[in-house]
């Protein structure tokens, strides 16, 4: 069990949400989803960041599967999004881990579909106890790996 969370940056900002892994071990997006504007101040985002692994959870019920269609509905609503295929379309994203003193960003691409994939680019490592500006440095280049 490793801490995760997300972000995502479209031409309005950035989106940073938590996870759970549920009982399978499967991990699922959860709240809090914060909204933040392109023009934030970086502490911010690294306050977002803090929050999203603070509310990460384990042992969470895993859906079944009559509750797919339910929870991506939700997640759509707290990613203020009309469908995936409009995410997709708008969106970069990179997961995050957190393993010791230090955030790992993975760039994603776009896969098939409305899917993203890992980008063969590299990831970015950089310790949580950095300064608000050197954070948001590496979540710049961790989505200039993005395409």
């Amino acid at each position: 069990m490793k801490p995760r969370a997300e972000i995502y940056r479209n031409s309005s900002g950035f989106i940073i949400h938590s996870y759970g892994e549920t009982t399978t071990g499967l991990y699922i997006a959860i709240k809090p989803f914060i909204h933040i504007p392109s023009e934030t101040n970086p502490l911010e985002i690294k306050k977002s960041i803090e929050i999203a692994f603070d509310s990460f959870k384990v042992n969470i019920p895993h859906p079944k599967q009559n509750e797919w269609t339910h929870r991506q509905k939700e997640y759509l609503k707290n990613m203020k999004f009309k469908s995936l295929r409009e995410l997709h379309l708008l969106c970069s994203t990179c997961g995050i881990d957190e393993i010791g003193d230090n955030w790992i960003f993975h760039p994603n691409i776009k896969g098939p579909g409305k899917s993203f994939v890992e980008s063969d680019k590299g990831d970015v490592t950089i310790s949580k106890l950095s300064t608000p500006e050197e954070i948001l440095f590496a979540v710049n280049e961790a989505f200039s790996r993005c395409v």
